[in-house]
């Protein structure tokens, strides 16, 4: 566990935003809300999600999304993060669409992200 932390704090170290990829399990994961809650109150950084469920994986499947991972966190004033926190649901029908909006579109929701925080 600290071999991840460690690792996890050494990635976002000098970095303004983080950008959580949220996939059917994400919400589930100890290590992502590790990251999201560390970005968010150790280090002030910006925070936004992108669904990743309408890209094909290794099956070449689509999988369901997931649940909202910034739902689970709550801030010091009470308010979910996914109040303050977007997450994106790329439009596409294919996953080379779905990549095109997420390339056409990724530099504003992180400049959007580290202007909100």
């Amino acid at each position: 566990d600290l071999a991840i932390t460690r690792w996890i704090n050494s990635n976002i170290k000098g970095t303004s935003c983080t950008i959580v990829l949220v996939g059917a399990t994400t919400s589930k994961s100890t290590w992502v809300d590790y990251e999201i809650r560390h970005s968010w109150d150790k280090t002030g950084q910006g925070v936004l999600g992108i669904r990743i469920h309408n890209l094909l994986n290794q099956d070449l499947k689509t999988s369901t999304p997931g649940l909202n991972p910034f739902d689970s966190i709550k801030l010091k004033n009470g308010q979910k993060l996914s109040e303050r926190a977007k997450l994106y649901n790329p439009s596409g029908a294919t996953s080379a669409e779905v990549l095109s909006t997420i390339r056409n579109n990724i530099a504003s929701w992180v400049e959007t992200a580290i202007l909100t925080k």
